[in-house]
C-alpha cells in the first residue's frame, strides 16, 4: 500500500470567542461536582481560555442548584453537595451576558461491578487485566497509584496512571483496527481504583463521535471526520452528562 504526504497550512478558526465548550458530569455520589467552561482555541494545541463570570445552575424539575466559579477566573463551576437520582431529568443552564445555553440529560442505572485483576509480567512488575462485563453503554475508569512505593526506576518519575475503557454497543471498523492502549506496568503494593459509569445512549453516541476523532483515528480505516455530537443548544459544544457510579479498590499483592 502506498501513500503520500501533502503540507497543509491550517488557518485559525474565526469567531472562537463566540462558541463555548462544556465539559461536565454529575453522578449519584453525594459530593461537589464540576462543570468546566472554556472558549474554543483559535489554533491547534493552544490553551483554551476559561469562560468566567457565567451564571450556571442545574435543575431537575423540583430543585435548582446554583454553581459558583472556583477558583475565580478559572472557568470551573462547582455545585454544593448533591447527587443525581434515577428517574430524574437534569437541565444545565448557562447564562453568559445576553446569551443562554442549555443541555438536558437523563440518568441510567449502572450494572454491578465485576472485579478486574492483574498479572505478573516478565520484569516482575504487574499489568492490569480489566473486566469489562456489561450489557449496556458503560465507561470504566482505572486509576493506578504507587506513590507510597516510589518510582519503578531511577529514570522514571511516574507513580500514577489512569486509563479509560468504553462499551458503546457498537462495532466500528476504526475501533477494531485501532492501536492498542499504552501498556501500563506497576509494582507490588500499588492500589488500583476502579470506577464504572452508566451512560445514556446520547452520552454513548457523543463518546463514540469523540473516539472516532481521537483514539480510533490515524489508521488505514478511518471514518469520515465530522464535528462531535453534543446535547448543548446552539452556540455551545461538548456534553453535559449524568451517571450512576459504582467503585472499588484493589491492592496489588503477589
Amino acid at each position: 500500500m502506498y501513500s503520500c504526504e501533502e503540507k497543509i497550512e491550517v488557518e485559525p478558526i474565526n469567531k472562537t470567542s463566540e462558541i463555548i465548550a462544556v465539559d461536565g458530569i454529575i453522578t449519584n455520589e453525594k459530593k461537589q461536582h464540576k462543570i468546566k467552561l472554556t472558549y474554543l482555541s483559535s489554533h491547534i494545541n493552544a490553551e483554551p481560555k476559561p469562560v468566567t463570570g457565567a451564571i450556571v445552575f442545574i435543575s431537575n424539575g423540583d430543585t435548582s442548584y446554583m454553581l459558583r466559579e472556583f477558583p475565580l477566573q478559572s472557568g470551573i463551576y462547582i455545585t454544593d453537595s448533591l447527587r443525581a437520582v434515577l428517574g430524574k431529568q437534569y437541565q444545565l443552564t448557562i447564562n453568559l451576558g445576553n446569551k443562554s445555553f442549555f443541555a438536558l440529560t437523563g440518568v441510567e442505572p449502572v450494572s454491578p461491578l465485576q472485579h478486574s485483576s492483574y498479572i505478573k509480567t516478565e520484569d516482575t512488575l504487574y499489568q492490569l487485566i480489566p473486566n469489562l462485563s456489561t450489557n449496556a453503554p458503560t465507561m470504566w475508569e482505572f486509576e493506578i497509584d504507587w506513590t507510597n512505593i516510589g518510582p519503578i526506576s531511577s529514570s522514571d518519575s511516574l507513580m500514577k496512571a489512569k486509563v479509560l475503557y468504553y462499551y458503546l454497543e457498537n462495532i466500528d471498523i476504526p475501533q477494531v483496527f485501532a492501536s492498542g492502549k499504552e501498556e501500563i506496568k506497576f509494582p507490588e503494593g500499588a492500589t488500583i481504583y476502579e470506577r464504572k459509569y452508566s451512560l445514556t445512549q446520547e452520552h454513548a453516541d457523543f463518546l463514540r463521535s469523540m473516539l472516532l476523532e481521537h483514539e480510533w483515528t490515524g489508521g488505514n480505516f478511518d471514518a469520515a471526520h465530522a464535528n462531535l455530537l453534543t446535547n448543548l443548544s446552539d452556540g455551545a459544544i461538548g456534553f453535559f452528562g449524568a451517571c450512576t457510579v459504582v467503585s472499588d479498590s484493589i491492592i496489588v499483592v503477589p
